[in-house]
């Protein structure tokens, strides 16, 4: 197959297009849907990587996202630290404790910022579960 500048882009992509499909075989996927997870006044976005809190976008980063997630999955579930690490982060849990604890308390401070709700609980002695109500 030879293609030129002639041919234009959409020339060209029909082109490539054309001779892929002859050689493999190819399956064109439509995009889903936006899959969400929604409380009262909280809204998860997994593949976006979004969360509304009160209608307002609150930015997080890796850790908090991922550890807000896990735990909005499962909510009233109560976990220990250790399980929330495990959860989260892929290295070898040291200093589990003060990871998590750190983690837990920028979430709720972001939170906090535009709702007075508060959805993640500590159950002393335990760990922590996601209360939505």
């Amino acid at each position: 197959m030879i293609l030129t500048v002639q041919d234009g882009e959409e020339q060209i992509l029909k082109s490539i297009l054309s001779f892929l499909s002859d050689t493999f075989e190819i399956t064109l996927v439509e995009p889903e849907q936006s899959v969400k997870v929604d409380f009262p006044g909280l809204t998860i976005f997994p593949f976006e990587r979004k969360v509304m809190v009160e209608g307002e976008e609150v930015s997080f980063t890796l850790h908090e996202f991922d550890l807000l997630l896990f735990l909005s999955s499962h909510p009233q579930q109560v976990f220990t630290k250790k399980q929330l690490y495990e959860a989260v982060w892929e290295d070898l849990p040291i200093h589990v404790d003060a990871k998590v604890e750190c983690i837990i308390s920028s979430i709720r401070k972001k939170l906090r910022e535009y709702a007075a709700k508060e959805y993640i609980k500590t159950i002393w002695g335990v760990g922590y579960k996601f209360d939505p109500s």
